[in-house]
């Protein structure tokens, strides 16, 4: 016990910075405000289109049989499906969706991150699912769930530095 906070006591100066560094992220292009702008634009425009408050939607992205597909629920019943490429409207806005390929790549980068996390909680059915909703109106609330249970909480920060790299 002695030797760890010794060990912690004589870190160079380097080692402390680079340490601190790790952990320190900058979002100099601003893509987590655009993001959650979008998303919240998007979940608005669909709960006026629904006739619905907001706080009572949700978006559902799950991979069924290696297919990503997305659902609107309004309190847990699924209201429409989505096609992937408006996702494109969530993570860049208006102006990618006419992009050639977007579809593919968003639908990559989820299964990507929905097969990272099925293994992170080690779980090995088709049953996870991220849900994407609106805290209050203007924070966004993104959830990794397994059926109805939350299993972790992600913050736009997190799902920017995925997708980014």
């Amino acid at each position: 016990m002695f030797k760890k906070e010794e060990q912690k006591k004589k870190l160079s100066l380097k080692d402390k910075l680079k340490n601190a560094a790790e952990n320190i992220s900058v979002d100099i292009f601003g893509y987590e405000k655009k993001i959650t702008k979008n998303v919240v634009q998007y979940l608005n425009k669909m709960a006026i289109e629904e006739r619905i408050p907001v706080a009572q939607l949700f978006v559902r992205i799950v991979d069924l049989h290696n297919t990503i597909r997305v659902f609107v629920h309004h309190k847990g019943k699924q209201l429409k499906e989505i096609p992937v490429k408006q996702l494109a409207l969530f993570f860049a806005g208006p102006e990618t969706v006419h992009l050639p390929g977007i579809e593919g790549k968003i639908a990559n980068s989820i299964r990507k991150y929905i097969d990272e996390s099925s293994k992170r909680h080690e779980l090995n059915d088709d049953n996870l699912q991220i849900r994407i909703s609106l805290k209050g109106t203007n924070e966004v609330n993104v959830d990794i769930c397994h059926h109805t249970w939350i299993l972790e909480n992600v913050s736009v920060k997190d799902l920017v530095k995925y997708f980014k790299g």
